[in-house]
């Protein structure tokens, strides 16, 4: 951890838990945003008749993992 950031959080615990919940917040967007993609390429691949890249029940199971 930088020292800012230690530092900034001995002056104002609020303020590093605020960032700490934004940044997770990112981290969760993030994680359904390649969900979503992944989801969307299977679908692509099914309506070519290829195999898609991913199974469904992965991907199920990487969204309740976020959830």
């Amino acid at each position: 951890m930088s020292g800012s950031v230690v530092h900034s959080s001995r002056n104002s615990p609020s303020r590093s838990v605020a960032q700490l919940a934004a940044v997770s917040k990112a981290l969760d967007r993030a994680g359904f945003k390649i969900i979503s993609t992944g989801m969307q390429q299977c679908q692509m691949a099914r309506e070519r008749g290829e195999q898609p890249p991913i199974s469904q029940e992965r991907l199920e199971k990487l969204f309740l993992a976020l959830s």
